[in-house]
């Protein structure tokens, strides 16, 4: 879970912002990036707050 004004909840906001899905957004993180080094390269988002950009809490499993 990323919540606040985290760098993952920023990133992931900007990504969405330049018209990016939620599932690529996720990998523009810096929790993204080291979930791909180690061989992550699905991610279900499990629930974004609010439904409306910008997120303030997202729910995020990085999964093989």
């Amino acid at each position: 879970m990323w919540f606040g004004a985290s760098d993952n909840v920023t990133a992931f906001n900007n990504a969405i912002q330049q018209g990016m899905t939620a599932e690529k957004a996720a990998f523009e993180t810096w929790t993204g990036g080291r979930a791909l080094e180690q061989g992550y390269k699905k991610v279900i988002i499990q629930e974004l707050i609010p439904p409306i950009p910008p997120h303030t809490k997202i729910y995020v499993k990085f999964y093989e």
